[in-house]
């Protein structure tokens, strides 16, 4: 419901499809275009983190951004850190350096923890006047779908679960749905809102089943982007 809402205000792709099925083979897709390749991801290879690499943010620091990368859970999943720094990103914020965490699951620090340091940054960088590029990994959608209760809505009783799928699995669903809307309705209240470029994009869909030899359909993802300026 909460994607639904801010999608209808900005522009909604629905036939995105990733390049792989394992997050960091989306990160190197979304953040520096590139393919997955035989082997281990090349985020997790010792070449990868000496600056070779052309990402979102070494493109953004050539043009005076500062960049952040926000994880709730440890930089060190997939060498995830150690490319980011080494290829463009000022900083990488991960599980520990968390202040004000509500809630902790098995994965980290929940979605809207990490939304609430961000917000606090863009607002802070907004005020000086400096241009930022803020990049969230978020930790929602993963098994044991820990999430804290009592802020997004529960599917109603009778709901069918999809053969493969899990009733928590769909509340935590819902959950990652409140908390980009929650981020939302209050950054369109700041003085950053109508100058920032908001993109949110699936990582990978459902891991890989059946016989075809290249289930297109699986591969499928969401986008959408908003512009308020």
């Amino acid at each position: 419901p909460s994607c639904d809402r801010w999608a209808a205000k900005g522009l909604l792709l629905e036939t995105c499809f990733a390049t792989g099925e394992r997050t960091v083979q989306g990160l190197e897709a979304v953040l520096s275009s590139y393919p997955p390749l035989p082997g281990i991801s090349v985020v997790r290879r010792p070449q990868a983190r000496a600056g070779s690499f052309a990402t979102l943010a070494s493109t953004l620091k050539g043009r005076g951004y500062e960049n952040a990368f926000y994880y709730g859970g440890q930089g060190i999943f997939d060498l995830m850190k150690g490319f980011f720094v080494g290829n463009g990103y000022d900083r990488f914020i991960e599980e520990g350096d968390f202040d004000d965490v509500t809630y902790r699951a098995s994965w980290g620090v929940c979605d809207e923890d990490v939304f609430r340091r961000i917000d606090r940054d863009l607002t802070s960088h907004h005020a000086q006047g400096k241009p930022f590029f803020a990049t969230f990994l978020t930790v929602s959608l993963h098994t044991p779908y820990e999430f804290p209760a009592g802020k997004s809505p529960k599917t109603p009783p009778g709901t069918v679960v999809p053969a493969g799928f899990k009733a928590e699995e769909l509340n935590n669903l819902l959950y990652a749905d409140w908390a980009v809307g929650d981020f939302l309705d209050k950054a369109s209240t700041r003085d950053y809102f109508r100058d920032t470029i908001f993109i949110f994009v699936g990582d990978h869909g459902v891991h890989l089943r059946g016989k075809d030899l290249v289930p297109l359909n699986e591969y499928r993802v969401v986008s959408f982007i908003l512009a308020p300026g």
